[in-house]
């Protein structure tokens, strides 16, 4: 039995070595290796106890749906480079310019308010200014209202209150200020009217006295003017009946120590009742007035 084994292994060797000599011989065979092609992704899909593989369908690899994934990718992308790519550097110089406008509307608007308070500051430095000039002006005005010379007529007498004669008036004026009064002038006027209503006073001033050089303060002057017309016995009836009487119109004009012309008028009247307690008149409510400080 074992020589039998043995036997069957020995020719079963040798078959072999027969049948491997002619393919030693033999140039090997050259493999082709193909390249396999892509194919589609499958998915399982169990159909009862079998499993069904199905392909599954890639937007990107489907011939129908290749324009619209290309477009859908590229319009992603256009999204993605409006807010991260290169458009970005455009949409901040854009922000940088809106900010920068902004910024200078705000100087602008500084510099306007900055302006328009300088512009009040101004204005209220010139009024500060007009007001100190004012102050000034009215400081040096009651100076020199202190300091002038104030030269008036203060009585005024009648002498040869005949019929037939030609009235003489005698004026007195004083100066009442603080400091002398130069180139004095002294004239009048004397006209008989009706009383006693406010007469029509022409102011023709008839004497013309000399100028005195200058009157010290609190001395006293005098001078005399005439009436050319004589004394009627109508205008006497007149006086007497209380009807009429004489005014007597007194322009005293002078030169005070700053410059300036001063003028006084005084008007004087002389009816029954000053006929009856002597020769001095008495100062009318009318025909009074001053004027300090005129530019000579």
């Amino acid at each position: 039995m074992p020589s039998c084994w043995l036997k069957g292994v020995l020719a079963a060797l040798g078959l072999v070595a027969l049948c491997s000599a002619p393919l030693a011989q033999q140039p090997a065979p050259e493999h082709k290796v193909e390249k396999a092609e892509p194919k589609a992704p499958t998915e399982e899909v169990q159909n009862g106890e079998e499993l069904v593989l199905e392909p599954v369908v890639d937007a990107e690899l489907s011939p129908q749906a290749g324009d619209e994934g290309r477009f859908k990718n590229a319009t992603d992308q256009s999204r993605k480079e409006l807010w991260w790519g290169e458009p970005r550097t455009a949409w901040l110089t854009a922000a940088a310019s809106w900010v920068s406008v902004i910024f200078t509307a705000i100087g602008l608007s500084l510099l306007y308010w900055t302006l328009r308070a300088t512009r009040e500051a101004v204005r209220e430095a010139e009024k500060a200014s007009r007001a100190a000039v004012e102050a000034v002006d009215v400081t040096r005005t009651i100076g020199e209202a202190q300091v002038r010379a104030y030269v008036t007529a203060k009585d005024c007498r009648l002498s040869a209150c005949a019929i037939g004669a030609k009235l003489r008036v005698k004026i007195g004026f004083i100066n009442n200020g603080a400091t002398p009064a130069r180139s004095v002038d002294v004239r009048g006027s004397i006209i008989f009217a009706a009383f006693p209503q406010a007469a029509n006073h022409p102011y023709v001033l008839h004497s013309l006295p000399g100028n005195t050089a200058g009157l010290a303060p609190n001395i006293p002057g005098a001078t005399e003017i005439r009436r050319f017309k004589i004394f009627t016995a109508e205008e006497h009836q007149s006086l007497v009946e209380g009807k009429g009487a004489f005014y007597v119109h007194v322009v005293v004009s002078y030169l005070d120590v700053f410059g300036r012309q001063n003028i006084s008028r005084t008007t004087f009247v002389y009816g029954r009742r000053e006929a009856e307690e002597g020769e001095k008149a008495s100062v009318a409510r009318y025909g009074n007035s001053f004027e300090w400080g005129r530019p000579a």
